[in-house]
């Protein structure tokens, strides 16, 4: 989508092949590969380099938002609160590589994860064993989760076989094409982590400085296109992948428990934290989204009605039934008319 709108943005003046991974250079050395002039550039997620450096994982968007923010408010923070500024920084300064990025696509939100058994409290959460990668591993480690992480090829047979209790969710459309809804039927949503995601699209800086201004400019407004057209296109696909998910293959979708979800962040935050104080880059980007973020959050409650409002007032969820000789709990769906008695 990129490529073809650059190239007619630019009346043919600025191509751009997109090669699939692995074909000039291994997936995970896209950046190092730019730097050492193999490929001219690459796309993806900065989340990538987690292991290595933390810090790289806050372009991508961190847990939680972050710090309540959504996909507006990390936009604004990139374009606006000076994040895009930090990204460049934090390429040429903290990763010693010539490069410039630009956020392009995004693929969020995304569930909690694929379970064996239901969540019936923290500390059964805390005793299942589970398939993760990148920083979520991290933070169910820090709740005391025993965390595996397997290959792809390994997952479905770890799952089969009864080995893991429980496995990420990387989206609806995803999901679907990784077969696990053919074991497990139950997917909790949402999770913190990532709420909001963001991919990147780096040039080699070399590169980059030898394009015409005017062509810098279309590769800028071209990143921005893709990035909200593949964030509409993102939501389509996952809506269509949980209908046919629920309706073809009798997966439940259930409501990740509020406590489970408090308990990750608290957890991540306590992981920043010692990060930031490790790391200080770290903490002056963290620092960088904490401001703005309160700046612009909680000033939505006095813009904004809660998300959920009018969801329920048009697509109300059917009470639940009572559980047989157990007291009747509250529906989490119940509409605002239903709350108050009207129906």
């Amino acid at each position: 989508m990129f490529a073809e709108t650059v190239e007619r943005m630019s009346g043919g003046r600025l191509k751009i092949e997109p090669r699939s991974p692995g074909i000039a250079v291994p997936s995970l050395a896209d950046v190092n590969g730019a730097n050492q002039k193999t490929i001219e550039g690459h796309h993806g997620s900065s989340g990538d380099w987690t292991n290595k450096d933390k810090t790289a994982l806050l372009f991508a968007g961190g847990p939680g938002g972050p710090f309540g923010m959504d996909h507006t408010d990390v936009m604004g923070w990139l374009y606006y609160g000076g994040g895009l500024e930090l990204y460049q920084q934090y390429y040429r300064e903290i990763a010693k590589r010539d490069a410039v990025a630009f956020p392009i696509i995004s693929a969020s939100p995304r569930a909690l994860g694929w379970f064996r058994r239901p969540i019936e409290s923290l500390d059964g959460f805390k005793a299942m064993t589970c398939q993760q990668t990148g920083l979520a591993a991290e933070v169910y480690k820090e709740m005391g989760q025993r965390v595996v992480n397997l290959p792809d090829g390994e997952v479905m047979r770890a799952v089969d076989r009864g080995l893991i209790d429980c496995a990420e969710s990387t989206g609806g459309v995803e999901d679907l094409r990784s077969g696990v809804h053919t074991f497990w039927k139950r997917l909790y949503s949402p999770g913190m982590l990532p709420s909001v995601t963001v991919g990147e699209l780096v040039f080699a800086g070399e590169v980059w400085r030898k394009l015409p201004r005017d062509l810098q400019e279309i590769v800028r407004a071209a990143t921005m296109e893709t990035l909200l057209r593949s964030w509409a296109i993102w939501q389509r696909q996952s809506v269509d992948a949980i209908t046919q998910l629920r309706q073809k293959h009798n997966v439940e979708i259930l409501k990740t428990p509020e406590y489970l979800l408090v308990e990750f962040l608290s957890a991540w935050d306590r992981i920043a934290a010692r990060e930031a104080e490790r790391d200080p880059f770290f903490g002056k980007l963290l620092e960088s989204q904490r401001q703005y973020a309160a700046k612009v959050v909680p000033a939505k409650r006095l813009m904004l009605a809660p998300a959920t409002f009018a969801v329920d007032y048009y697509w109300p969820v059917a009470p639940t039934p009572p559980v047989p000789d157990r007291p009747a709990k509250p529906s989490v769906g119940t509409s605002f008319g239903e709350a108050v008695g009207g129906g």
